[in-house]
C-alpha cells in the first residue's frame, strides 16, 4: 500500500492524472481524491482462493475503468492484479515485491503454487517492463525467462532514490576526483577568497600531514585566489594533498560529500553561503570544522 501511494504522488508530482484502483476497505469505501491522487475502490464477489479472487480484481477494475477515459498506461501491482483478458494489447508495467518460488522458501510446490507460478510467467511475459527489487532482479530474470532491459530494479518506497540515499562506493567516488579509494578527505565548499580563509587550511596542512598521511584537501568553488592556493601549496610541500575542483553541485557535490571525512569552514568572516553548506554536511552526515 506505501509503495502503490508513493509512486502515484510522485507520478501526479510529474504532471500525470493517476488513478488507483483498490478493493473497498474500511479505510476507503467510497471514491476519493487524496492530494493529487484519484482513488476507485472496487466491490468483490466472495470467492475462495487466491487466483480466483485474483480474477474476480480484475473483473471488477475493468467494470470500473469503463466508466473513466481512456488510459495511456496501466501499471499492475503484484502479480494478482494481472489477470485482465486484455493484458498484451495495452501498454502496461508489473511491480512485484515477491515472485511465489522466493514466497515457498524451499517447500515444495504443491498444485496451487504450480498454478500461481504458472500465472506469473504468463503475466510477466504480456507486460511491456516488471520493476522489482534490486535483491529480486536477477531471480525473476531466470524464472520468467525474460530479456534484461524488461526488469528493472526499482526502489520499493515507490520513488526513486536520490544522491544523498542511492548506494554508492566511496572509493570508486574518490577516484573519480583523482582520489585515491583510502584518501581521507577534508572538503571546503565555498568562494577562493581571503575572508573565506581557504588559505588557512592549507597553511594546516602540514600539520595534518604528519599525523594522517592520506590526509586531502578538496576544495569546491572558485575565486580570485586559486591560482595563489595552488602556488602555496607547492611552496610549503602540500601540492599533493590539495585538490582544486571549482564550481560543482547537483549529484557529484552529493557524492563527493558523502565520501569525505568531514566539511571544513576555516572562515576570517562569514560567508554567505557558510549556512547552505552546513546543511549539506547534516544532509550527508559529516562533521563541520571551523
Amino acid at each position: 500500500g506505501k509503495y502503490v501511494a508513493e509512486l502515484a504522488a510522485a507520478q501526479c508530482e510529474f504532471g500525470h492524472e493517476v488513478h488507483v484502483f483498490v478493493p473497498r476497505n474500511e479505510q476507503l469505501a467510497a471514491d476519493r481524491r487524496i492530494g493529487a491522487v484519484h482513488y476507485h475502490p472496487l466491490d468483490l464477489n466472495d470467492v475462495e482462493g487466491p487466483l480466483e479472487r485474483a480474477v474476480e480484481f480484475s473483473r471488477a477494475a475493468e467494470t470500473r475503468m469503463e466508466q473513466e477515459p481512456p488510459f495511456d498506461l496501466f501499471h499492475m501491482h503484484e502479480w494478482m492484479t494481472g489477470q485482465a483478458p486484455w493484458l498484451g494489447t495495452r501498454p502496461a508495467v508489473l511491480s512485484l515485491t515477491s515472485i511465489e518460488k522466493t514466497r515457498r522458501n524451499g517447500a515444495p510446490a504443491d498444485a496451487l503454487s504450480l498454478e500461481i507460478e504458472k500465472s506469473e510467467r504468463e503475466t510477466a511475459h504480456l507486460v511491456d517492463c516488471i520493476l522489482t527489487p534490486e535483491p529480486l532482479r536477477e531471480t525473476a530474470l531466470q524464472e520468467f525467462g525474460l530479456e534484461a532491459a524488461r526488469v528493472r530494479a526499482f526502489p520499493m518506497e515507490g520513488r526513486m532514490a536520490d544522491p544523498w540515499s542511492a548506494s554508492f562506493d566511496p572509493g570508486a567516488v574518490k577516484r573519480e576526483f583523482g582520489l585515491g579509494p583510502w584518501d581521507r578527505v577534508l572538503l571546503y565548499i565555498g568562494p577562493l577568497e581571503h575572508g573565506a580563509g581557504v588559505d588557512l587550511a592549507i597553511e594546516a596542512m602540514p600539520i595534518v600531514l604528519q599525523r594522517v598521511n592520506n590526509a586531502r584537501l578538496v576544495c569546491v568553488g572558485a575565486g580570485e585566489t586559486h591560482d595563489y592556493l595552488r602556488h602555496r601549496a607547492d611552496q610549503i610541500g602540500v601540492g599533493h594533498a590539495l585538490r582544486l575542483l571549482g564550481h560543482m553541485d547537483g549529484a557529484p557535490l552529493a557524492r563527493l560529500l558523502r565520501a569525505a571525512e568531514a566539511v571544513v569552514l576555516p572562515s576570517r568572516c562569514r560567508i554567505a553561503c557558510d549556512d547552505c553548506v552546513v546543511e549539506l554536511a547534516r544532509k550527508a552526515g559529516k562533521p563541520v570544522v571551523t
